[in-house]
């Protein structure tokens, strides 16, 4: 399996987040923001462990690339959504 192409998909969505979105949300949400920061350095450590990985190191990858992914949607983005509203 192709394990190689998941760091350059998965990079760019983190430095975009990390670049723009967390900092502007810094203030007021810290705990989300540290998550966020948290998660994508465990996803980036384990990115680099996937072409030797075995399946317990995949299963950790898979469920906590899900977890991530339901975490922002649920939590991250709506705070971001109601902190930039207040902004304008």
């Amino acid at each position: 399996m192709p394990f190689e192409c998941l760091g350059p998909a998965l990079e760019p969505h983190f430095r975009s987040e990390e670049s723009g979105l967390l900092p502007a949300m810094l203030a007021g949400e810290e705990a989300l923001v540290a998550r966020t920061l948290r998660e994508h350095a465990e996803l980036r450590a384990l990115v680099g462990r996937l072409p030797d990985a075995d399946a317990t190191t995949l299963l950790s990858f898979a469920d906590l690339l899900s977890a991530h992914v339901r975490f922002e949607e649920r939590e991250l983005f709506a705070a971001a959504q109601l902190r930039l509203d207040q902004q304008d």
